[in-house]
């Protein structure tokens, strides 16, 4: 190919070989100017321009849409997991779950604005009793309700527009579509929940510095479900509803289940198919607590 500053001809010759100096010759220009005459007035009217300012209005909200769930609730998705000792296979809708236990200051909240039975009513309330609910000490709010019947944790439940989870939601918050063990995995040691820290199971007392009774949701960051749920196993065991007929009030002596084991228990009661179904509906001890449910907005 020829170099790009040179041009060539069809037989390929340079064009710049051979060719005359063809200067143009010298010549005038003719004369094109316009008569001496003034030029027409075009001007437009005098008159004001209109106003072309666009109108006082609000800016569009840009805000990004809200999440399906609340803050401190996460989503779980709906589908198919394994359910119970035999891996049934069990599906759900999607809905949201809490996080964390409801702790006591947000029960305490419920009873100030009407929504919860007062605790002011409860005799273990009274200053100095050895076993009193976190709800009547101003200390422990952030740690969870406990002493809960399961007609309180509908309650505080249906005031914040949820319901208590059924079994099958619980469980599959707990454990997931892999159908693990416990919240976090397979196995189960002492630093993945706060259990065997009483009387009778005490193979965890005093461990990592822990006390030997409840403790602040959240306290083992680690443990996580596969939703992002903390403290399925251990520290309270939670109350679910196992109504089929949701209209239908079960009586104080028939027999309700909680899941999730609290901090006194054994190991097998930390397994996420692990159930307890020793109390009535009307019962409680100093280990039950609860967590919430709702339908995705």
């Amino acid at each position: 190919d020829a170099s790009a500053d040179q041009a060539v001809a069809a037989d390929g010759a340079p064009l710049d070989q051979g060719v005359a100096d063809l200067d143009p010759p010298e010549m005038a220009l003719p004369d094109l100017g316009q008569p001496d005459q003034a030029l027409p007035d075009l001007g437009l009217p005098d008159q004001a321009l209109p106003d072309m300012a666009l109108p006082d209005m609000a800016l569009p909200d840009m805000a990004l849409p809200e999440g399906p769930c609340p803050d401190d609730m996460v989503f779980v998705d709906e589908g198919a997991f394994p359910y119970g000792p035999d891996n049934a296979r069990v599906d759900t809708a999607a809905y949201c779950i809490h996080r964390l236990e409801v702790t006591a200051g947000a029960f305490n909240a419920c009873a100030d604005a009407g929504g919860c039975a007062g605790y002011d009513q409860w005799p273990r309330c009274v200053e100095g009793h050895p076993q009193r609910p976190n709800q009547c000490n101003a200390e422990r709010q952030a740690w969870p309700a406990n002493w809960i019947d399961w007609f309180r944790a509908d309650e505080y439940c249906r005031w914040i527009g949820g319901r208590l989870p059924s079994e099958y939601e619980w469980e599959k918050a707990a454990r997931g579509f892999a159908g693990r063990a416990f919240p976090h995995g397979f196995e189960l040691t002492c630093g993945d929940a706060h259990f065997g820290r009483g009387p009778v199971f005490a193979m965890c007392s005093g461990f990592d510095g822990l006390p030997d009774a409840l403790v602040r949701p959240g306290s083992y960051p680690n443990a996580l479900s596969s939703f992002g749920v903390l403290d399925m196993a251990g520290n309270v065991e939670e109350w679910v509803d196992i109504r089929e007929d949701p209209a239908r009030i079960p009586a104080d002596d028939e027999y309700g289940v909680t899941r999730g084991g609290s901090y006194t228990e054994a190991p097998e009661a930390m397994a996420t198919w692990a159930k307890d179904t020793l109390l009535g509906h009307g019962r409680t001890t100093a280990g039950h607590g609860f967590r919430c449910v709702m339908d995705p907005r």
